[in-house]
């Protein structure tokens, strides 16, 4: 990796970076921590997150909302929009995926030269740039 990469963080490494979870590697930290690095997160994260809140899936100490808005202020991450591209780039994708989030995250990830940061080992068989372990 490079001074001033791009990380993209998909929903659980998103999920476990707030919560201070001790499954994000030391060598992501140390990654998304280096000086220059923009960390982005995807409303692609909020909407995964808000639909298994609903579901029961997901536990949180407050709604979504109350937590997203107030943990994001905590770190410099920053928006990244869903752009037509990268809902285009989805044709591009080989079926190794079912995962519409993740799908859509990988397509975000390759249009911004980004390296998606996951834990999930189906993302990582595709032709992109990633980091985990």
């Amino acid at each position: 990796m490079t001074l001033g990469e791009a990380f993209l963080l998909d929903t659980s490494t998103l999920l476990y970076w707030l919560a201070g979870d001790e499954r994000v590697p030391m060598r992501v930290r140390q990654a998304v921590d280096e000086a220059g690095s923009r960390v982005y997160f995807s409303p692609l994260n909020l909407a995964e997150i808000q639909i298994k809140y609903q579901a029961g899936k997901l536990r949180l100490p407050g709604t979504p909302e109350a937590f997203l808005s107030q943990e994001l202020k905590k770190y410099p991450f920053q928006w990244l929009d869903l752009s037509a591209e990268a809902i285009y780039t989805l044709q591009k994708l080989p079926p190794l995926h079912r995962d519409p989030f993740d799908r859509l995250l990988i397509a975000q990830a390759l249009t911004l030269g980004a390296i998606l940061v996951t834990p999930d080992e189906q993302i990582r068989k595709y032709p992109i740039r990633s980091l985990w372990d």
